[in-house]
């Protein structure tokens, strides 16, 4: 009976405690009462998901009063896929189960002697930087996660090297005994595959890799699935599978972005592509599904198979003037789409190029468009604005326009009526007609000029016809 009473006693204390404890915001951070007579406080979840970089200080002021931060509570921060950093400061002793689960970034840890941490506390994928005194400690305190701590003194590194012909000069600028650690790599001079075997395989923390002041060279040497480097190509695969990087700014000069380059990069968040680059592989950035914004160089004739296939994030893309083609399944799946701009040079889009862009809301079909593959907008639900461009409604199938019924159809006056009945075009319920100025157009009949009235004419005098005086 005594040790229920004291059980009963203390669960007591522990409700009145949680009933009681205070809550408070600080620069966005949000906090909890841990002792008020200690004034210790731990950052929990709030309303609202953390996103971008935070930093956890020693200390935080509330109503007055500074309180010291001792720990980072379960769940904490569980969700905040958007975290890129996080920096904890000296005071922080404790870290609560599943605090960081799904937070893949880089963590700036400030004191030398390990928080004791619950289990699941990181993701998998985070980086955590500790003092480089202090590595030791924190592999034998967070076993679990040796192999993702790195020393903080060599996490950054830039190097200038030029490329050998057997071996790695950046292997050799690093150092075998460092290049564990390397999350921030600039890398100045000439690479080859050599080098690219070192970035792959040597260096499981890189996270953002700088490479616009670097040439790439030609080397027999493959560096994976039999690719090699090539003069100012880094051909295929080159960063396939490295679900870490965040960040990269490809070499100067680089002519091709081969098949499969980034497959597989989950973790991309921001790429620079130069301007000389005029080719773009198929499976170029399958599956980045980090990828929020792409700008793609002005010599790119086209874009291949599976280029963006499961770019979850995907929500802006700029296409080149002089883009030709879009090819099948290159934007499946990319769900936070809402609008793409199709230059006026595309001539064709494949099958099931936009399937299931959940997000897509409007697509304008530009002039010189001659064909538009089966499914293309397959799963489109949200697609409400379609326009066209095309004096003669293009050929295309029944329930290319999944939301026909229900969305509007904007297509040049001088078509009015060849729209309303063409097939996969009369699915549209709703029609809104413009006179548009066209630069030029596809047309796939014989047409005339008249000379009396300034118009294009079918050529039985039937339309459509296009106004074409200056």
């Amino acid at each position: 009976m005594k040790h229920f009473r004291q059980l009963f006693t203390a669960l007591l204390l522990l409700c009145s405690t949680v009933a009681f404890a205070q809550s408070f915001v600080v620069d966005g951070i949000y906090y909890n009462v841990i002792n008020s007579t200690d004034k210790t406080v731990g950052v929990t979840n709030g309303t609202n998901k953390y996103t971008g970089s935070v930093v956890i200080p020693e200390n935080v002021t509330y109503n007055g009063t500074t309180y010291s931060i001792t720990s980072i509570g379960n769940y904490a921060f569980e969700g905040c896929t958007g975290l890129t950093g996080i920096t904890i400061g000296n005071s922080v002793t404790f870290i609560g189960y599943r605090a960081f689960v799904d937070v893949n970034a880089v963590f700036d840890i400030a004191a030398e002697t390990p928080a004791t941490v619950a289990t699941d506390a990181f993701s998998a994928d985070a980086v955590l930087v500790v003092p480089w005194a202090a590595v030791d400690a924190y592999k034998t305190a967070w076993n679990s996660y040796a192999e993702q701590i790195a020393a903080k003194e060599l996490t950054v590194r830039s190097v200038g090297i030029e490329a050998s012909e057997v071996g790695s000069a950046l292997r050799t600028a690093i150092g075998d005994e460092f290049t564990t650690s390397v999350v921030d790599l600039t890398v100045k001079g000439t690479i080859n595959s050599y080098d690219i075997i070192v970035l792959r395989t040597k260096m499981p923390l890189l996270r953002k890799l700088d490479l616009s002041e670097a040439t790439v060279v030609a080397s027999n040497m493959a560096f994976y699935n039999g690719n090699c480097t090539k003069d100012n190509d880094l051909g295929d695969y080159a960063f396939y599978g490295l679900s870490k990087l965040h960040y990269v700014k490809l070499p100067k000069n680089l002519v091709a972005v081969g098949n499969y380059m980034f497959n597989g990069c989950s973790s991309l968040r921001e790429l620079e592509i130069p301007e000389t680059v005029s080719y773009i592989g198929d499976v170029a950035f399958c599956n980045c599904s980090s990828l929020r914004e792409i700008t793609i160089p002005a010599g790119v004739k086209s874009i291949g198979h599976n280029t963006f296939y499961y770019c979850l994030s995907l929500e802006r893309v700029t296409l080149p003037d002089g883009l030709e083609s879009i090819g099948w399944d290159a934007f499946t799946t990319c769900h936070n789409l809402k609008e793409i701009k199709l230059p006026p040079t595309v001539k064709t889009i494949d099958g099931n190029a936009f399937q299931d862009c959940i997000a897509l809301e409007e697509i304008r079909i530009p002039s010189s468009v001659q064909s538009i593959g089966e499914n293309a907008f397959a799963g489109c639900g949200k697609l409400n604005k379609v326009y066209t461009y095309t004096l003669e409604p293009l050929a295309i199938y029944d329930g290319l326009f999944p939301t026909a019924a229900a969305a509007t159809l904007y297509a040049p006056s001088q078509s009015r009526e060849n729209y309303y009945f063409a097939a996969g075009w009369n699915s549209f319920l709703k029609f809104e007609f413009f006179d548009e100025p066209y630069e030029y157009f596809y047309v796939n009949n014989d047409y005339v000029l008249n000379d009396d009235t300034g118009y294009i004419e079918g050529a039985d005098g039937e339309n459509p016809d296009a106004d074409i005086n200056a």
